[in-house]
C-alpha cells in the first residue's frame, strides 16, 4: 500500500516528501511532483460506484481517486455545496467498503475527494471527514474552482485538519507560477494539462521575473515544464 512521508517543510508550508511502497513501482517518487496527461486528456463519463469499480479492478491502477460531485460554482448555494459534500463522502464510503472486498486492488491506493465548492463551511467539513477515512491521499477538488481565491481558502483552512501523512492533489491548469505557489502552501502533487491547454487555445508562453521566476532561470524551467 502507498505510503507518504513528509522529510522537510520551509518557507511556512512547502513540503518536501517521498511516495513509496507503489504497487508496480519499484522506486520511491519526491514530492512536490508533477502527473503526466496523455495528449486526450482525461475523458469523462457518467458512471454510478458499481460500474466505477468495476472500470478500476479492469484497469488495476496504482493509484485511482474516488468519485466525487464537484459541480459547484460560486452561484451555488448552501444547499448545494452541503448535497455535494454529502453525496461526495458517500460515495467514498461504498468505494471504501468494495476497495477492501477488492483482492484486485488491493495493492492499489484510495485518494479521497475533498469539495464544497466556495463554502467555507462545507470545504472544512468535506476536509475533515475525508482525512478520517482510509484514504492515502487527498484531492483537492475545490481548489481549482477559481485560482484568485486560492489564498484565502488556505488561511482559512489552513491544512491544519489534513493529516500529514497523507499527499495533497491539486488538479486544474495551472501556470508554472502559480504550480509554486501552491506548491509553498504545502501542495504535494500537480497534473501538466498547462501546456496542452496553453497550445489548444492557440497562446504564447510567457513567463515574466519575479520572486518565483528569476531571470537567470526562466528559459530553464520553460523548456522542463515543456518537455517533462
Amino acid at each position: 500500500m502507498m505510503k507518504f512521508v513528509v522529510q522537510n517543510v520551509r518557507n511556512g508550508g512547502c513540503r518536501l516528501g517521498i511516495l513509496s511502497e507503489i504497487s508496480g513501482v519499484d522506486q520511491n517518487i519526491e514530492t512536490p511532483m508533477c502527473m503526466l496527461y496523455t495528449r486526450a486528456g482525461i475523458i469523462i463519463f457518467f458512471v454510478d460506484i458499481d460500474l466505477f469499480m468495476k472500470i478500476q479492478e479492469a484497469a488495476c491502477p496504482t493509484i485511482y481517486t474516488a468519485l466525487s460531485d464537484s459541480d459547484t460554482d460560486a452561484q451555488s448555494g448552501k444547499k448545494r455545496c452541503t448535497k455535494a459534500v454529502d453525496r461526495t463522502l458517500g460515495f467514498l464510503d461504498d468505494i471504501v467498503d468494495r476497495h477492501r472486498k477488492s483482492k484486485i486492488l488491493k495493492d492499489s491506493a484510495l485518494i479521497g475527494a475533498v469539495v464544497g465548492g466556495y463554502s467555507e463551511h462545507e470545504r472544512l467539513r468535506s476536509a475533515k471527514e475525508t482525512s478520517t477515512r482510509p484514504v492515502q491521499g487527498i484531492f483537492l477538488q475545490f481548489l481549482s474552482i477559481c485560482w484568485e481565491v486560492l489564498s484565502k481558502i488556505r488561511r482559512k483552512i489552513n491544512f491544519e485538519c489534513l493529516p500529514e501523512d497523507k499527499c495533497r492533489l491539486l488538479p486544474g491548469v495551472l501556470r508554472p507560477d502559480q504550480v509554486l505557489h501552491a506548491v509553498t502552501m504545502g501542495i504535494d502533487i500537480f497534473d501538466s494539462s498547462y501546456p496542452l491547454h496553453v497550445r489548444v487555445s492557440g497562446k504564447n508562453f510567457r513567463l515574466p521575473s519575479s520572486k518565483f521566476f528569476p531571470s537567470y532561470c526562466i528559459s530553464g524551467i520553460i523548456c522542463w515544464y515543456f518537455l517533462s
